[in-house]
């Protein structure tokens, strides 16, 4: 997965842009808004990798237990 981190503000259009997943091309990217503060940004992580099938792969205990959904 690509991880893109820029300013989602139009200042032209005066609109904003959510932080987000998507496919590009058959590509998984994440796009995500640079003026996010951290505990933000780490939800986003979170909710993003939640849609992956993770069971084959290591990941540290507390970081599973976050993404399984049992501390918040």
């Amino acid at each position: 997965m690509e991880i893109r981190r820029d300013s989602l503000v139009d200042r032209e259009e005066g609109f904003e842009l959510r932080s987000g997943a998507c496919r590009v091309r058959g590509r998984h990217l994440l796009i995500l808004d640079s003026r996010l503060p951290p505990g933000r940004r780490l939800l986003i992580y979170g909710e993003v990798l939640r849609r992956f099938d993770l069971s084959d792969r290591y990941i540290a205990p507390r970081v599973r237990v976050f993404l399984e959904g049992e501390e918040n």
